[in-house]
């Protein structure tokens, strides 16, 4: 499901741009949900997931595109970086490069508990 701040949110199919190794667990970028979640390395089980559409998803950050646009994902101890691919288009604040974001890791670290 895309998130509710996605204009006009609906369900989408489940959709890894990247994967990352860290600490033992394997994160998924999630880009039509706006998330990253941490799973099991052997098992693949989502553990938990944090979402970065507050971030990304302002009026001035969209883009027209009815998808995410997360490809890239870095995961270390102080945080992630996400690429954005726009495909050349820009978005709503008119910037038409590629955006890279670097968000701190969540409270407790990647390894934090539900």
């Amino acid at each position: 499901m895309q998130p509710a701040k996605f204009p006009n949110a609906k369900a989408v199919s489940k959709d890894f741009a990247d994967l990352a190794l860290f600490g033992g667990k394997l994160f998924t970028l999630e880009r039509n949900a706006f998330q990253i979640c941490r799973r099991d390395a052997v098992t693949a089980k989502v553990e938990l997931c944090w979402s970065f559409a507050d971030e990304t998803l302002t009026p001035e950050r969209r883009y027209a595109q009815p998808y995410g646009l997360a490809e890239a994902l870095v995961v270390d101890t102080d945080g992630a970086w996400i690429g954005i691919d726009n495909n050349f288009g820009p978005r709503a604040d008119g910037e038409k490069r590629p955006v890279v974001y670097r968000f701190a890791a969540p409270a407790g670290g990647w390894s934090a508990k539900p």
